[in-house]
């Protein structure tokens, strides 16, 4: 852009680099559009006009470039808690099955553990009996050895 500046006796016409000037108007706009400014109502000359057109194209392009990737990590993240849905209804399967079968492991040991005790009764009541014939006997035979004894004399 051609600027003129006013020294003491002349007017001089200063060029301005148009790399600078670009980034200048970059940096306007991006104020503006960050202040929700209207940036229509900016006072551009027609030179700039065109680059401001361009930074808006370029602020344009950068956000579209932001949403896609703002899209994509949102896609993966979906997926991601698909997958960790699909994974809980398992375990959740899974814990159920656990625990429906050490119900039933339960439930059957209870059975054996007193069908142990039941058979226990049985032999201690079984026990008592054999001691008591064992007394029986025992009496028995030292009756007849006496008695034997007694008749051989």
């Amino acid at each position: 852009m051609s600027q003129s500046t006013k020294t003491k006796t002349q007017l001089t016409t200063v060029d301005e680099d148009p790399r600078v000037r670009m980034q200048e108007i970059r940096s306007l706009v991006a104020k503006a559009v960050k202040e929700d400014r209207r940036i229509d109502l900016m006072e551009f000359n027609d030179r700039d006009t065109a680059r401001v057109i361009i930074a808006l194209q370029d602020q344009l392009r950068d956000t579209q470039t932001r949403h896609r990737k703002a899209s994509n990590h949102i896609a993966a993240i979906k997926e991601m808690v698909n997958m960790f849905d699909l994974i809980m209804e398992q375990a959740t399967e899974t814990l159920v099955s656990n625990q429906e079968r050490t119900g039933e492991l339960s439930m059957l040991l209870r059975q054996e553990r007193e069908s142990h005790m039941q058979t226990a009764s049985v032999l201690n009541e079984m026990a008592t009996q054999n001691q008591q014939l064992n007394a029986d006997l025992e009496s028995s035979v030292n009756t007849i050895r006496i008695a034997l004894n007694g008749s051989t004399n």
